[in-house]
C-alpha cells in the first residue's frame, strides 16, 4: 500500500534530556562530526560526479545521525543537503528531544525521524518500563514515526575503559523495543554488529510465530513488525538468503547499504546482488549534514553496479519506491 511521506507535523509529548556520554568512537560507525560544524560554509570532503546529476532531490536517505551535530538541525531544509528526504536516528533520551524538534520545524516530504536507544546506550536504561512507556507515548504521538536505532553489538566497549557493553542488558533493551515496534506496528532500523548468528536465531524464532498460517493470514499478521532494515548491512550474502525465506518475517526485511560501512567489504556487490531487489536501500549512515549528498551519490553508485541497473533506475528504485515502502509499513 503507498502512502505519501508527508504528513503534517504533530506535538509531542514533553521530555527532558538526560546527561548522556558521547557516542563511542567504533570503526564500524561513520565518522563524528562536532557541534561547532557549519553546513552553510564547510565544503564537503567526499565527492563524487554524480552530485552534479539531478537524482539527488529524489532520493530517501533511510539512515543517519545529523543530531549529532546539533548546530545543522535550523538548515536541514535548506542549505544543509540536496537529497531529497533523511531519516534522523534517535539513539538515546538525550538526543530524542532533538529529532522531536526537527520533525516540528520541518516538513516530512525533507525530515522524517525514529526514536530508539541504540545498543552503544543500552547501559544508560536505569528503568527499562519508563523508557518504554516514553517512546510508546511519542509514537502514540506521531503515527509517522518509525522505531530506530535500535538493535545488538557485540563490539561495543567504554572508549575510556576499554570494558565491553553487557550483552544482557542490550538484549533486553532491544528486545522492550522490539515489542513497542510490535505492539504499535512500526517499522524499525536495526543494528546489528558482530551478531550475525544471533539475529539469524532471532529471525528463525520470529519465523516460528508463523507455524499453521496460510500466506493471506502471514500477510496481515501483526506479530512481527510491519518492516524490518538492517541498517548499514554487512553479513553475507548467504546470510541474506536465510532470511528472507524465513516464513512470515523474511518478507519484512529491509537491508540497506552504506559507503561508510558496508562498502568496507570486497564482498559487499555480491551482498547487493544477493538482496530482493524490492528491499534494498539507501543510507548515508553520517553525522554531519554536509556529507549527506556525497554520501548518498556514492552508495547510489554502488547499488547501481551491483544490481546492474543504471543510476536513475536506482534512484528511482532503492532509493524512493523501496524507502517509502519501508517507511510507510504498518499504516492504515
Amino acid at each position: 500500500m503507498e502512502h505519501s511521506a508527508t504528513p503534517s507535523a504533530t506535538a509531542h509529548p514533553a521530555h527532558s534530556p538526560s546527561s548522556d556520554p558521547a557516542p563511542p568512537s567504533c570503526n564500524h560507525a561513520a565518522p563524528a562530526a562536532t557541534d561547532n560544524d557549519d553546513p552553510t560554509t564547510q565544503l564537503t570532503t567526499i565527492t563524487n560526479p554524480l552530485l552534479t546529476l539531478p537524482h539527488l532531490p529524489t532520493l530517501f536517505d533511510v539512515h543517519a545521525h545529523l543530531t549529532d551535530t546539533p548546530t545543522v538541525l535550523p538548515h536541514l531544509a535548506t542549505k544543509a543537503h540536496t537529497t531529497g528526504t533523511v531519516a534522523l536516528m534517535g539513539t538515546r533520551p538525550s538526543d530524542w528531544l532533538l529529532v522531536l524538534d526537527a520533525l516540528a520545524t520541518h516538513p516530512r516530504a525533507r525530515i522524517v525521524g525514529g526514536l530508539g536507544i541504540h545498543p552503544w546506550f543500552a547501559h544508560t536504561i536505569e528503568d527499562v518500563p519508563d523508557m518504554i512507556a516514553q517512546l510508546e507515548a511519542h509514537l502514540m504521538a506521531d503515527p509517522a514515526m518509525f522505531v530506530g536505532e535500535i538493535g545488538v553489538d557485540k563490539a561495543a566497549k567504554n572508549p575510556e575503559t576499554g570494558e565491553v557493553y553487557d550483552w544482557d542488558t542490550q538484549e533486553q533493551v532491544f528486545m522492550a523495543q522490539w515489542e513497542v515496534a510490535v505492539r504499535m506496528q512500526r517499522p524499525v532500523s536495526m543494528h546489528c554488529v558482530h551478531a550475525q548468528g544471533w539475529v539469524l536465531r532471532f529471525m528463525k524464532a520470529q519465523a516460528d510465530k508463523a507455524k499453521g498460517m496460510d500466506k493471506r493470514e502471514v500477510a496481515t499478521a501483526k506479530c512481527w513488525p510491519p518492516a524490518v532494515m538492517l541498517h548499514s548491512f554487512n553479513g553475507s550474502h548467504d546470510l541474506i538468503a536465510q532470511l528472507v525465506k524465513l516464513k512470515g518475517i523474511g518478507s519484512r526485511l529491509y537491508f540497506s547499504y552504506s559507503m561508510f560501512v558496508s562498502s568496507r567489504s570486497n564482498k559487499v556487490a555480491d551482498r547487493i546482488k544477493a538482496t530482493p531487489d524490492g528491499r534494498v536501500l539507501l543510507e548515508s549512515d553520517v553525522h554531519r549534514a554536509d556529507w549527506v549528498d556525497a554520501s548518498m551519490a556514492n552508495v547510489l553508485e554502488l547499488v547501481a553496479g551491483a544490481k546492474g541497473w543504471d543510476v536513475a533506475e536506482t534512484a528511482r528504485r532503492a532509493g524512493r519506491e523501496n524507502a517509502e515502502r519501508w517507511y510507510t509499513s504498518g499504516r492504515e
